[in-house]
């Protein structure tokens, strides 16, 4: 019930409380669609959660294009927090936070029934009492790897024009403030950090629990996020030319660079942590590892 509430939030906040638009203070390519979208799924998915469908293949499917609709929709919500706590100190977006409030709240209570339904199919290991490792317990590092390496792009640049190189610039150096540059240099590296972890695949059951969790939820919402501006920025490349410059001291390709290595570093963080979460049952010699069919 509380995801049909949610999604019937929503989608009266869409109708009435936005004028036509996805309030995002400019955060990525959100098009009006998308949140109706995922507040539709939310629904669809809350009602094959209260049925026998739940624990069929069809509704765990399901439950993929919705983890993406809301992650792409509730990309903002970093900046929602970031100006509810002050960091940032601009005014606050309320329908709009509400909005990506409720889509998230919809979407986990929607996905919920579907997820102990397929628990209560693996059964529980009678050693640990934790569910039994299911298929996706066989996820590959190499994502992680892809994440990590794809994370390396953005801060290097960033300490390039820290230190007042040009490279990717029209020529000048570029005109941040460099407290403001440091910041994104290290917002950066925190991602690529993150990523390393994954790929070290190293930490006890609590660290996995919170970083795995953690990295799926980032890794998502990037991925959603700057997908479609990757399509936009390589698109733009391929009619004007890489020393095209859209409107600023960068070049084109440094936009399509940042765009299309946050999407596939998105990608590769996402599955890296749902790995690094999965495997903190590790430490039971009764279900782990999985079985190899």
């Amino acid at each position: 019930m509380l995801a049909l509430a949610a999604a019937g939030g929503a989608m009266l906040v869409l109708a009435y409380r936005t004028g036509g638009r996805v309030p995002d203070y400019g955060a990525g390519a959100v098009p009006v669609a998308v949140p109706w979208l995922a507040a539709a799924l939310v629904v669809v998915v809350a009602v094959a959660g209260l049925t026998r469908v739940a624990a069929s293949p069809t509704a765990t499917l399901l439950v993929a294009p919705l983890v993406v609709l809301t992650a792409w929709s509730d990309g903002a919500l970093l900046f929602d927090a970031l100006r509810v706590v002050r960091l940032v100190p601009l005014p606050l977006d309320v329908w709009g936070f509400g909005l990506r409030l409720l889509l998230l709240v919809g979407a986990i209570s929607a996905t919920r029934p579907i997820i102990n339904a397929r628990h209560s199919r693996q059964g529980r290991c009678p050693s640990c009492r934790r569910w039994r490792p299911g298929p996706l317990a066989r996820v590959p590092r190499w994502p992680a790897v892809v994440g990590a390496v794809f994370a390396l792009p953005y801060p290097m640049l960033r300490i390039i024009w820290l230190l007042g190189g040009t490279l990717g610039t029209t020529g000048a150096p570029v005109d941040v403030d460099p407290a403001l540059q440091f910041a994104m240099a290290s917002a950066g590296l925190l991602l690529l950090a993150l990523t390393t972890v994954l790929v070290v695949d190293r930490g006890p059951t609590w660290l996995r629990a919170v970083l795995g969790l953690g990295a799926l939820a980032v890794g998502t919402i990037l991925a959603a996020t700057f997908a479609p501006a990757a399509v936009g920025s390589l698109n733009s490349l391929t009619r004007v030319g890489l020393t095209w410059s859209p409107g600023s001291d960068l070049m084109g390709w440094v936009f399509a660079l940042f765009y299309c290595s946050w999407t596939v570093s998105g990608i590769g963080t996402a599955l890296g942590g749902l790995r690094y979460w999965i495997h903190r049952r590790a430490d039971c010699t009764t279900c782990w590892p999985p079985p190899a069919t």
